[in-house]
């Protein structure tokens, strides 16, 4: 079983029902990019990347937990599933101490390495990870004043967590107490079971529910290119039933283990919206994987869709679409559309990478970051190139390829689904008036989150981050408003968001194509001529229409000075 795999259901529990968001980490290993310093989530690859100070004897120090009597099963890679169907493998000679070693394998091995010794769980483990959490989210929670009577929470499980299912409750219940949609708790339990699911060949089938206020489950956001984003359901609808069982009373894990299915089966949805009651039939895929999508629009106008910010090699994909299309074309393409619908977010600094392309200087975002008492406010700012760094390009047409970027028209497309990272670049480049908005509202996120694997074989997600636009808009639970407000009916077999994108860029190309060209008709003209050409058409009528009322003021004067005498 791929960790990409486990990994990517594991966090759909936490994002189908309670939450939206991205996908997360790839495979294990040491090709993971540096962590950034802001994240719309941080990519986990098996180990913990947002580290507690703990003491020595607590888990997580050098030791990992293992099952025991009663215990759930817990791989001895923290946050990898255990496969109960795989025969026990029997071990080797067992060496507890790296001294025991040769010398020359003593210091391959233990260079730098600390010795990782498997302990069984105790009570008092099980307290101390317990209490780890609750110091986590006190310091690092992005709004500490939602954490009422956090103090008397600390020691509110003392002596009473004598199991692995005792301590998964302390937890589920800690950090549901915060009330925070993106503040989670992932149970080994939740992991095995989704990570079955995967391993049996199930597939989502797009729709990100969450239980609203009205008890009803309502469709947060959607899978781009899966069952239900290609089918009537949009953001907002209420999903009543799925194959005939009704979700009021189901839990976060039913819920989503009804929503996935096999390739090839049929998903009968009843959901409601516009007052009425309808059944959708889905008919469950497998979604293409990330890539970039570009298109040559009528008119010369460039169509490029970028899936996700979570992957940089896509981001670079990106980049490098976007330049080989402008060389192709030499320079002569009207416009760009960049689709930003169902991208869920991602890699944070991949945004800004993203966003800095096309702003020659601007403030991009406002993060404020918390860690106990210390409140670190920063914002991003992109600077114009200064003259030696131009003279440093040597590449032919580089800089004419900068001044594309940052001057062609260009509109970003969003919807519902348009997430995190999305909206982080579409309330950059409109707050400083670079692109146009078109489609419907936003998601509505405007917070970070960060993912780290428990040493209990949990899975831990905590908000970490608040952000606002450039001009100081938050956008939690409200999202972007875009510009030109184009609803994308039901049943249409055309893209009418995508018609409105393009007609705008030929519109606004042409008028400034106009003005490029009245400016060259006055450059040809002779200055005599110039001197008598006035930019102001209103001017001489308005100067005639201010004589006129001049002359009636001066009559009525005096003849009301007559009348008095």
């Amino acid at each position: 079983m791929e960790m990409k795999h486990i990994r990517t259901l594991s966090l759909a529990l936490c994002l189908s029902l309670s939450t939206f968001g991205a996908a997360i980490a790839e495979e294990s290993g040491d090709k993971s990019p540096p962590v950034p310093p802001l994240m719309d989530h941080i990519r986990d690859h098996g180990e913990t990347l947002m580290p507690v100070p703990q003491p020595d004897n607590a888990p997580g120090a050098g030791q990992k937990f293992v099952p025991g009597d009663g215990e759930g099963g817990v791989s001895k890679d923290a946050g990898d599933a255990k496969d109960t169907d795989s025969k026990a493998v029997q071990p080797g000679p067992q060496v507890k101490d790296i001294n025991e070693l040769p010398p020359e394998l003593r210091k391959l091995l233990g260079a730098g390495q600390p010795v990782v010794t498997e302990v069984e769980p105790t009570p008092a483990m099980r307290e101390q990870l317990y209490k780890q959490i609750w110091q986590q989210i006190g310091a690092e929670y992005f709004d500490q004043t939602k954490l009422n009577d956090w103090d008397s929470r600390l020691t509110k499980y003392d002596g009473k967590l004598n199991s692995a299912e005792e301590l998964d409750a302390a937890l589920t219940e800690l950090v549901d107490s915060v009330g925070d949609r993106w503040t989670k708790y992932q149970s080994p339990t939740q992991i095995r079971e989704f990570s079955a699911m995967l391993k049996d060949g199930f597939v989502l089938a797009g729709m990100v529910l969450r239980k609203h206020s009205d008890n009803a489950w309502h469709i947060d956001s959607m899978l781009y290119d899966s069952a239900a984003q290609k089918s009537v359901l949009r953001e907002g609808d209420i999903v009543v039933s799925i194959n005939g069982k009704k979700l009021n009373n189901l839990s976060e894990t039913e819920v989503l283990k009804l929503s996935a299915g096999h390739e090839g089966e049929v998903m009968n949805v009843v959901a409601e919206w516009d007052g009425q009651t309808r059944e959708v039939q889905l008919t469950l895929f497998r979604p293409m994987k990330d890539r970039v999508q570009v298109a040559k629009l009528p008119d010369d106008v460039l169509y490029i869709r970028l899936p996700t910010y979570d992957k940089p090699e896509i981001v670079d994909d990106f980049m490098k679409q976007l330049k080989a299309q402008y060389y192709e074309a030499k320079g002569g393409l009207t416009g760009i559309v960049l689709d930003l619908r169902n991208n869920s977010g991602g890699l944070v600094d991949m945004a800004l990478k993203t966003s800095s392309l096309f702003l020659e200087q601007g403030t991009m975002v406002k993060s404020t970051v918390h860690k106990g008492q210390l409140e670190t406010v920063t914002e991003y700012k992109v600077k114009p190139l200064v003259p030696f760094a131009k003279r440093m390009i040597t590449e032919p047409h580089m800089l004419d390829f900068f001044n594309w970027l940052q001057n062609t028209p260009m509109v970003i497309l969003i919807n519902g689904s348009t997430a995190s990272s999305s909206e982080i670049t579409t309330g950059a480049l409109q707050d400083n008036g670079r692109i146009y908005v078109i489609g419907t509202h936003s998601f509505g996120k405007a917070v970070a989150f960060t993912i780290q694997d428990l040493p209990n074989g949990g899975r831990f997600f905590l908000t970490s981050m608040k952000y606002l636009t450039p001009n100081g808009h938050d956008v939690y639970d409200k999202g972007i408003q875009p510009d030109l407000v184009v609803e994308q009916p039901r049943d249409a077999k055309k893209d009418a968001q995508l018609i409105a994108a393009h007609d705008y860029i030929v519109k606004l190309s042409a008028q400034r194509f106009k003005q490029v060209q009245d400016g060259k008709d006055l450059a040809g003209k002779p200055a005599t001529e110039l001197q008598h050409l006035d930019a102001n058409p209103y001017k001489k009528p308005l100067i005639l229409l201010g004589f006129v009322i001049g002359l009636l003021i001066l009559a009525f004067t005096q003849l009301a000075s007559h009348k008095k005498k």
